[in-house]
């Protein structure tokens, strides 16, 4: 699922992208003070609900910035709202030779020597839009439209046969007026007879288009763009460049390993379930639960603790955009916490952090480093041991 600070990291580059004027005003909140007429048009091809707007006095990414006090009422920028959606969409049509292109990008982070290949897969569906495909769906889906498209063809019909065989049976009395000398001049037999043909032609044409609705069928998967994926390890190998940890790689292993297990045990020890999860790239290395008894009163379920392990006298530490845009994310944010851990041979020094970023990375940027003394005086440290 995107967070929320994804969503708003990706929009305000991308808007201003296409020629939107955009600018912060309170926390969290923003004014459009131009909507450029290429995001406007897009929306009146793609869009099928409210219209985007010439400008918005304010817009914010987190529901809870919509309302307040003194202030005008935020629009609030989400999967499915028209300005998201048509500015990802011209965002997308304009870089689609990028993605055919594909792109090589480097994980700073992993120093393997196996690469990796990322695509961006689109699965559509002809005739329906339809999100997930599966047979099931697709039939269930079948035999709604076709019951609503023969109850529309009866509709059609019904209404442009009556039409026709009016305009059919006008034709021909102004055609017996016309011969007996009684010209119309605003409506002759001729015009009479065109509109019948008209008629005619629209309802075929429109039967047509109905009978095509009926033809659902799922359509194979489509590979859009794609990546290789080159670890820092591998790049390093094939340049000839000794890897950054080098010989070292086996004591940073260790250290990685022994702060994981300090902080583990720590929650183990404060009474929590801890969990795992450094393996699925979600922003943080461990997901905390809190049994009934523990929780505070706001009822909150989990911890979220994002470990970085250091070797004793280390003064910087490196945080991945990943990591940062989890830890600012509105939804996550209050329960999320960053343990520094100092590892000395067998011995262990950890601080918990909470709130230690204040602001987004850059877009471009992959990761950032900061100073561990002055990311801990900026933060509030809740544990220490």
């Amino acid at each position: 699922m995107l967070t929320i600070s994804f969503i708003e990291s990706f929009f305000l580059e991308a808007f201003q992208s296409v020629g939107g004027r955009i600018r912060q005003r309170e926390k969290g909140r923003y004014e459009i003070t131009s909507v450029p007429f290429a995001v406007r048009s897009r929306d009146m091809q793609i869009g099928t609900g409210t219209p985007v707007l010439d400008r918005y006095e304010r817009i914010c990414f987190d529901k809870s910035f919509c309302n307040v006090q003194g202030k005008p009422q935020a629009d609030l920028i989400a999967p499915g709202h028209p300005l998201l959606e048509a500015t990802i969409d011209l965002v997308r049509e304009r870089n689609m030779d990028v993605l055919k292109r594909g792109a090589v990008f480097v994980d700073d982070n992993d120093y393997s020597s196996e690469a990796r290949l990322l695509f961006y897969v689109e699965d559509t569906a002809t005739s329906y839009a339809i999100s997930e495909i599966v047979p099931a769906h697709v039939s269930e889906v079948r035999q709604r439209t076709v019951k609503r498209v023969d109850k529309t063809v009866k509709a059609v019909k019904d209404r442009l046969t009556a039409e026709i065989q009016f305009w059919d049976f006008r034709a021909g009395e102004l055609k017996t007026k016309e011969a007996a000398g009684k010209v119309n001049a605003k409506l002759n037999s001729d015009m009479a007879a065109r509109r019948a043909d008209d008629l005619q032609a629209r309802m075929q044409k429109r039967l047509a288009e109905l009978e095509q609705e009926k033809h659902i069928s799922a359509l194979p998967p489509v590979i859009v763009g794609g990546a290789v994926v080159i670890p820092r390890g591998l790049l390093d190998k094939l340049m000839g460049r000794p890897a950054l940890f080098g010989a070292d790689a086996a004591a940073r292993r260790r250290i990685e390993l022994a702060a994981m297990k300090a902080v583990m045990d720590i929650e183990a020890s404060l009474g929590f379930a801890p969990a795992d999860v450094s393996a699925q790239n979600k922003g943080y290395d461990i997901e905390s639960k809190i049994p009934a008894e523990l929780r505070d009163a706001d009822g909150t379920t989990l911890r979220f603790i994002e470990v970085k392990g250091r070797a004793k006298g280390a003064t910087s530490v490196t945080v991945t955009k990943n990591e940062i845009l989890t830890a600012l994310n509105g939804q996550e944010h209050d329960q999320f916490i960053l343990a520094i851990v100092e590892v000395d041979g067998d011995g262990t020094h950890t601080r918990y952090l909470k709130q230690p970023f204040h602001k987004h990375p850059d877009f471009a940027a992959t990761s950032v480093n900061y100073d561990i003394a002055e990311l801990v005086s900026g933060a509030t440290i809740i544990l220490e041991r």
